[in-house]
């Protein structure tokens, strides 16, 4: 846990700055999250759905935010029956 904290602050910065990065340099905008279980945090997934590339934010009460990970080839998950496999 002290590890993943470490990786986090070197990737953290205040919540506007993030967004304003996400936004103008890689057209992401937020396409969902949810508050975490014990209320610590919010988990942001934002996404560019034309060029594919998402990332996933955790946002901390203060309003800074940290970069988890990101990626590319952001897209819809296909509808599966119940107990069938994707």
């Amino acid at each position: 846990m002290i590890a993943l904290a470490l990786t986090l602050a070197a990737s953290c910065a205040p919540r506007a700055d993030v967004v304003d990065r996400l936004s103008d340099r890689y057209g992401e905008s937020a396409v969902s999250g949810g508050l975490l279980g014990d209320g610590s945090g919010v988990l942001e997934v934002w996404a560019n759905r034309e060029t594919g590339t998402w990332t996933t934010l955790l946002t901390l009460p203060d309003g800074t935010s940290c970069f988890v990970s990101s990626g590319d080839a952001w897209g819809p998950v296909p509808e599966v029956e119940k107990g069938e496999r994707l």
